[in-house]
């Protein structure tokens, strides 16, 4: 299974990261981290149906998408 954790800073930063480990959702004083599934293998079309809702041109909707599956951290401030 392969999940997509996306972490909300108090400062309005928003990222969001590919990986194979569920982490619990947590919230801090400094942050509120969210974990989704994504299903069994993250292959193109499903990362793009999450991309989707990031309301992004499909330019810069797939330089964050190749970057979550190059293992990336991906800022993705403007779009939330």
């Amino acid at each position: 299974m392969q999940y997509i954790n996306t972490t909300f800073y108090d400062n309005g930063k928003v990222e969001a990261r590919l990986s194979d480990t569920f982490i619990q959702n947590q919230t801090t004083s400094e942050t509120d981290s969210y974990c989704n599934s994504i299903g069994k293998n993250a292959d193109w079309e499903t990362l793009v149906q999450w991309g989707k809702e990031l309301n992004a041109n499909v330019s810069t909707r797939n330089l964050v998408l190749s970057g979550l599956r190059r293992g990336e951290t991906v800022d993705i401030t403007r779009f939330c």
